[in-house]
């Protein structure tokens, strides 16, 4: 009797408080082509490609500008490592991988839906110096989750934006 009363205490104190997951911002009807400038889907571990698959089903990537109501357009891409620790033998053991995105969005007038942002993340490697293979590999590994994790944040500031947009319309 006791155990039953907490739990449906414990239901409603959860189901009262607010709490809910944040979901997907719908997709705006008015963007559903896509241009992605430069992008080349042979390319599987670029930006765009990381970026294509946080796409709803419905939009579609097209391959020509013209037919686009969103262009996204990658201004600059770099990446750089810096040691942090290394051996007595001067040999790098640890290094941080920085990943910097300027991206900006146009709609199809050219209009800015997102203006000119620069992403940046950051990963720890450290690698062990007698696998100089697996260092390679490994920083591959890095570049890719870098990737990912930037086209993450670029697509959560994306829907703010659009959702913005279709604030601005509905008034």
């Amino acid at each position: 009797m006791i155990r039953k009363f907490i739990l449906v205490f414990s239901l409603m104190v959860i189901a009262g408080c607010g709490f809910k997951l944040r979901g997907t911002i719908p997709w705006p009807t008015d963007y559903q082509n896509v241009y992605m400038e430069g992008y080349n889907p042979s390319q599987r571990d670029s930006f765009y490609a990381s970026v294509k698959r946080f796409f709803p089903e419905h939009v579609k990537v097209v391959n020509n500008q013209k037919d686009a109501d969103v262009i996204i357009q990658v201004l600059s891409e770099s990446q750089t490592a810096r040691t942090v620790s290394g051996l007595a033998a001067n040999r790098d053991t640890e290094e941080v991988v920085t990943l910097n995105v300027t991206v900006q969005v146009l709609d199809d007038q050219g209009n800015e839906i997102m203006p000119a942002t620069t992403l940046t993340r950051e990963r720890d490697f450290t690698y062990d110096e007698s696998n100089l293979l697996g260092k390679s590999t490994d920083l591959q590994n890095v570049s890719r989750i870098l990737r990912q994790e930037t086209a993450s944040m670029f697509m959560r500031r994306l829907e703010a934006a659009m959702k913005n947009i279709d604030e601005i319309k509905a008034q």
